[in-house]
């Protein structure tokens, strides 16, 4: 009977994947969101049902092998459409085929390669110093290189999106990107496939600690039937499946005493994406000094690679780090009071306004660095499991984060896989709503509201459970200890 009612549920998330195939179809984004939000919602009705199926039933092999099979079928399915509501992957193409060529992909911002090839017949183009204008005539010369359609990057490279910055993504995602090329050049398909090879091994990494920790393997469904995995990985073809294989390979050599393997993989992973580079800091006890310097090795030779003289490789992060913001919760709250505080003080109304944004960020940070120095040295948090630590630290982050794309939250799965989480599994299901921003990339308050309100109180709770509750007690599905369900038989 348990069988059959979750092999129903596949074929509602089935359901499910087929309406995010008929958003991805629309080019107009108005229709898009019509059909992608619904569908969004729809498939985490199924999902959360599965979700309780698998908290009631024993770890049995069949549940597992459906589980797993109908992820794979979806993942298939939505391989070959079109990106819904996205364009970041135009950058990863053009960056795959720059490195591809042996050439930085740090070193000019798209438009000034556009600007350059422009003004090649224009005698009043802008001049460039010799050096700089043999690098931009070599990109140049990029745009159209071979003789197949497919090789003409000059579309591409015009639909990137922000293209006076250079590129932000780290050294190990731009190698994702380049081996992108060489399997095909200018192939989303071939990008897209491997950024789900990336996530398959993810879950098998997550799998493999399910049986390590003694819980049930069923649990894998989180992670296989997200919606939102679904969506930004096999639909979207974001390369954040990189870095969450990582730092699940580095949760594994931790919880199984490999010190040294935790440290490359964090180390790994923080040239896939910024964010795990706060794993070391809380993990610098077990990590000892061996996962530390392979950890510090990994990025010095990953970046040192990109650090010719005359290059600023940082150009496009420091941009994102210092102006950026978009569907933030926590900041907001901080930025607002800032600029009120600024405004009581008497600043001037567009002073505070400037100074409100680089005040929120220090505040924020200084929130998050308390949120580290307690899972890192206070006594009941160095008494947490390193994966649950790892969890608490990522959902505090991105909840105190200026930018949140949905996306980032892809590597919550895996963890709340392993631990209750009604924080991250809140996250998880309500933030694609951030898809319903305007042509500002503006968000409605109400749906932050939405978005973010709930997930503070219910990380309030988590950690009463995780911290505080006295074992043997446990609160009511979805949320219990997920060791409360260890392989029955």
């Amino acid at each position: 009977m348990s069988l059959l009612l979750l092999s129903l549920l596949a074929l509602g998330m089935l359901a499910a994947v087929l309406l995010m195939v008929e958003a991805a179809r629309e080019e107009e984004p108005g229709r898009a969101r019509q059909l992608f939000i619904p569908a969004h919602l729809f498939g985490c009705g199924f999902f959360l049902a599965a979700l309780a199926t698998v908290r009631r039933q024993p770890d049995d092999p069949r549940h597992l092998g459906l589980i797993l099979a109908a992820g794979l079928l979806y993942r298939v399915i939505l391989l070959p459409t079109t990106p819904i509501l996205e364009d970041d992957y135009f950058r990863y193409l053009w960056d795959g085929k720059v490195l591809a060529h042996g050439m930085n992909p740090y070193e000019f911002a798209p438009a000034e390669v556009l600007e350059f090839q422009a003004g090649r017949d224009d005698s009043s183009a802008k001049e460039y110093d010799p050096e700089r204008a043999g690098g931009l005539a070599a990109r140049a010369a990029l745009l159209m290189r071979g003789d197949s359609p497919a090789d003409d990057f000059g579309p591409i490279l015009r639909r990137v999106n922000y293209p006076k910055v250079p590129t932000v993504y780290p050294p190990m995602a731009q190698a994702l990107f380049a081996l992108a090329y060489w399997m095909r050049p200018g192939s989303l398909l071939a990008l897209k496939s491997l950024v789900v090879l990336f996530e398959l091994l993810a879950m098998a990494i997550t799998l493999r600690l399910l049986a390590d920790m003694g819980c049930k393997r069923t649990w894998i469904v989180l992670p296989a039937w997200c919606p939102l995995l679904l969506k930004e990985f096999a639909n979207s073809g974001h390369q954040d499946s990189l870095a969450v294989f990582w730092v699940m390979l580095a949760a594994w050599g931790l919880s199984g005493r490999r010190p040294a393997l935790a440290g490359l993989a964090i180390g790994i992973a923080t040239l896939s994406k910024v964010y795990p580079i706060a794993l070391l800091v809380l993990y610098w006890r077990p990590l000892g000094w061996r996962g530390l310097f392979l950890a510090a090795a990994a990025l010095f030779l990953g970046y040192g690679a990109f650090l010719p003289s005359g290059v600023n490789t940082f150009q496009g992060l420091k941009t994102f780090a210092q102006g950026w913001q978009f569907n933030a919760g926590v900041f907001t709250l901080a930025r607002n009071a800032a600029g009120f505080t600024l405004n009581a003080l008497g600043f001037d109304p567009a002073a505070a306004r400037t100074l409100s944004g680089p005040a929120a960020r220090v505040l924020c940070g200084i929130l998050f660095s308390g949120v580290i120095a307690w899972l890192a040295w206070h006594p009941r948090g160095r008494a947490l499991p390193a994966t649950l630590a790892a969890l608490l630290a990522l959902t505090s982050l991105f909840l105190l984060s200026p930018v949140v794309n949905p996306w980032y939250l892809t590597v919550l799965a895996a963890f709340a896989a392993l631990h209750p989480s009604r924080s991250a599994l809140w996250l998880l299901t309500t933030l694609p709503l951030s898809y319903l921003h305007d042509d500002r990339f503006l968000v409605p308050e109400w749906i932050r509201v939405v978005e973010y309100a709930p997930a503070l109180g219910l990380l309030v709770w988590d950690l009463h459970d995780f911290c505080w509750r006295q074992r043997g007690s446990s609160p009511p599905f979805p949320f219990r200890r997920w060791d409360d369900g260890r392989n029955e038989t």
